[in-house]
Parts: structure tokens; C-alpha cells; sequence
């Protein structure tokens, strides 16, 4: 069983997720922010409702600015943090 999660592109998380049903992979897949410590755990309560545990999680969100931290506004800086460190909310 596969759960997977996306942030903002439903489409190709559907295409994923028939890719997986046509390997004859049972999944599903979930959306929410990765910055946000409120869609982490209820991203996390859906996987376990409905595949019954969670074994493995893999974190791979991450964003960055092109931008110099002088350039940056308060809120890149804050954006890019709570997507890098949200690990920490999935975990």
C-alpha cells in the first residue's frame, strides 16, 4: 500500500495514482501543506484511517528563492522555511 501526498497539482497526483492501480498497487493520495503543522497531522490521521498504519514516511518537500536573503521579504523567508522544516510536522 502506497500513500502519497500532494500540495497544489491534484492532476498529476491523479496520474500517479492510476499508475499505481495499474501495477495493481493499492494507493491513495492526499493533499495538504507541508508547512502547515494542522494538515500534517490530519494528512497523517487519513493515511492510518484508511490503510490501517503508516511503516514508512518519506519527506521530499522543498522549496527555494532566487532570491539573495538581502532581496528576500519576510514572507519568502517564511514560506521557505515552513516547507523545508515541515519534515518536522510529518515526522
Amino acid at each position: 500500500m502506497v500513500a502519497a501526498a500532494y500540495g497544489r497539482n491534484r492532476e498529476h497526483a491523479e496520474e500517479l495514482l492510476h499508475e499505481f492501480e495499474e501495477h495493481g498497487i493499492t494507493a491513495s493520495i492526499h493533499r495538504g501543506n507541508v508547512g502547515s503543522a494542522e494538515d500534517c497531522r490530519r494528512t497523517i490521521g487519513e493515511v492510518i484511517e484508511r490503510h490501517g498504519r503508516l511503516d514508512v514516511l518519506v519527506n521530499n518537500a522543498g522549496i527555494t528563492s532566487d532570491k539573495s536573503v538581502t532581496k528576500m521579504s519576510d514572507e519568502d523567508w517564511y514560506k521557505v522555511l515552513a516547507v523545508n522544516l515541515g519534515a518536522f510536522f510529518m515526522s
